[in-house]
């Protein structure tokens, strides 16, 4: 996966943004555990970020970013346990949502 070059990735707010070398988006995890495998073979340093809705820039750099964006999926909530498994790119307010469907 080659990534995408001039991406101009800001935040919500629009007072950081960047254009890194390579921007990754996966859209599952096999894709991401290819991208990172690939990234540690290389040397590579890839900067993680979500929906992009930190205040400051810390999830910005100009060098490598994946984003977890696309890893949105609810994967089990367990009634039993009160616990639910989730991607790195869900939002919370989706998480939230389908908790209330379950009454937690």
């Amino acid at each position: 996966n080659a990534g995408v070059k001039d991406e101009t990735v800001s935040n919500w707010s629009g007072t950081h943004q960047v254009t890194p070398n390579k921007f990754y988006a996966p859209d599952n995890e096999a894709e991401l555990e290819a991208l990172l495998a690939e990234a540690h073979v290389g040397g590579a340093k890839l900067r993680p970020v979500g929906q992009a809705l930190s205040p400051n820039g810390l999830s910005m750099s100009n060098k490598g970013m994946i984003s977890v964006a696309n890893l949105d999926r609810i994967k089990a909530i367990d009634m039993t346990a009160k616990t639910v498994t989730v991607e790195a790119g869900v939002r919370v307010s989706e998480v939230l949502k389908e908790l209330d469907r379950f009454g937690l």
